[in-house]
């Protein structure tokens, strides 16, 4: 004989949380179907959906080019401040500078960016040394931090006059952020001795050839072999020229003008300040 007991307070504690649940799931079940329905009043056509893609994309481009543009801004206002207004403001339309400029933006034209400026005094070789890479930083294919601009006494005989400390040195220099090298003033530093000379020398050009970075040289030394000592050769090593003659390859040496330009920029600088 079956016989109905009074519910315990437990078992109807545990009826009002088996209703609650089965609330809950009948609420998720209807916004669910709110959800799947509001999807398909979404849906839109392969053009429509072509369009906004391309909307967004172009929205990220956007992005993306004032990104750029600001980080080229702030580079060249910290190059600015590097090197001084002078230098700073050096252009040049030189069709073989903005081919090399050109090439340090591609992946297959890089083994050939080097360039050696020479000359007698004031013809303009720093200009036109500092005049790449302003380009080069104008044109985003490097930033401020990854040139070495300064003179041949400064970068490099400090290190061949370094003694111990010489290998820590070159390897500073040699670091992986540098892309390009202006070495100034080529043949006028004073070295200890011939050999550690041409010893530094080979190490930045094979550094350089290897790695198909940037090397950029002024000097008044010839590129005659046969001027002796004079020579280019003579200064940095037959090794280090052997291989700078493969880095600037058969057009890459420039000279920028046979008689000194520094009396004529003046006073063009001068006119321009009296007509205001």
């Amino acid at each position: 004989m079956n016989q109905d007991f009074p519910s315990t307070k437990s078992d109807q504690l545990a009826e009002l949380a088996q209703a609650a649940a089965d609330a809950r799931a009948r609420a998720a079940k209807r916004a669910t179907e709110r959800f799947s329905k509001a999807r398909t009043k979404e849906e839109v056509s392969d053009l429509e959906y072509r369009q906004r893609l391309y909307q967004s994309l172009k929205r990220d481009q956007v992005i993306v080019e004032d990104t750029r543009e600001l980080r080229i801004k702030k580079s060249l206002s910290n190059w600015k401040q590097k090197v001084g207004p002078t230098f700073a403001e050096a252009t040049t339309e030189n069709p073989l500078i903005l081919d090399r400029v050109a090439r340090l933006q591609t992946d297959n034209g890089r083994h050939l960016t080097s360039l050696a400026m020479y000359g007698d005094l004031g013809v303009g070789k720093t200009w036109t040394g500092y005049a790449y890479c302003n380009l080069a930083i104008a044109s985003g294919a490097v930033t401020d931090g990854q040139i070495v601009a300064d003179t041949e006494t400064s970068v490099l005989g400090r290190i061949a006059k370094g003694g111990y400390k010489a290998p820590d040195m070159l390897e500073e220099l040699f670091n992986p952020r540098y892309k390009i090298y202006f070495i100034d003033d080529v043949g006028q530093a004073h070295f200890s001795n011939d050999h550690g000379r041409t010893e530094v020398w080979y190490e930045l050009i094979d550094h350089i050839y290897n790695n198909q970075l940037t090397l950029l040289i002024t000097t008044n030394k010839s590129f005659n072999p046969n001027a002796g000592f004079g020579s280019l050769e003579g200064w940095i090593g037959k090794r280090g020229f052997d291989r700078l003659k493969t880095l600037v390859g058969r057009d890459g040496l420039i000279e920028p003008s046979k008689v000194n330009r520094r009396a004529s920029v003046l006073d063009e600088r001068e006119n321009n300040y009296r007509q205001g």
